[in-house]
């Protein structure tokens, strides 16, 4: 687990990421991922010192854990990166929730006095990909929501 967060980190995410490709091959359920960080983090700890952007960082692994199912998956990518994994979940309901969860982190300050926002990149395993292209199209649409102005969710779901 992520030391500060309490989260799966980056080598447990991957565990569970070839768990879920491998069931979705065997039984054909789709699965989703979502990658999201906090926009300007940099500012946050410029600003408020890196207590604070610990805090963050915490806090936003609070509420994101509270608003996902059990069966999900949430993890410490890097840095202020985040990883969540959705087993059984489609590519609308995985836009969905990105969304919702786009709004939650708006809408929450975070122990600051200025708005904390983040950017989504959503994608769904194509059978016959490996984890590598997935990753790189989550973060591809993770990418073009921040070059889009942030604070929002891009889907890319073609492989």
């Amino acid at each position: 687990t992520d030391a500060l967060t309490g989260l799966l980190n980056r080598h447990a995410l991957y565990r569970v990421l070839e768990q879920e490709m491998e069931r979705s091959v065997r039984y054909g359920n789709p699965f989703s991922i979502i990658l999201f960080d906090v926009d300007h983090f940099k500012n946050i700890n410029d600003t408020h010192g890196h207590l604070a952007g610990d805090g963050v960082l915490k806090e936003l692994s609070g509420l994101v854990s509270g608003a996902i199912r059990q069966v999900d998956y949430l993890g410490r990518w890097g840095g202020e990166e985040f990883l969540l994994i959705l087993p059984n979940t489609d590519s609308e309901h995985a836009e969905t929730l990105a969304g919702r969860l786009c709004l939650m982190v708006k809408d929450n300050h975070f122990g600051t006095n200025e708005s904390v926002t983040a950017s989504f990149g959503v994608t769904i395993y194509c059978p016959g990909s490996n984890l590598e292209e997935m990753l790189h199209q989550a973060d591809s649409a993770m990418y073009q929501a921040k070059q889009n102005g942030r604070n929002q969710v891009v889907a890319i779901f073609n492989s």
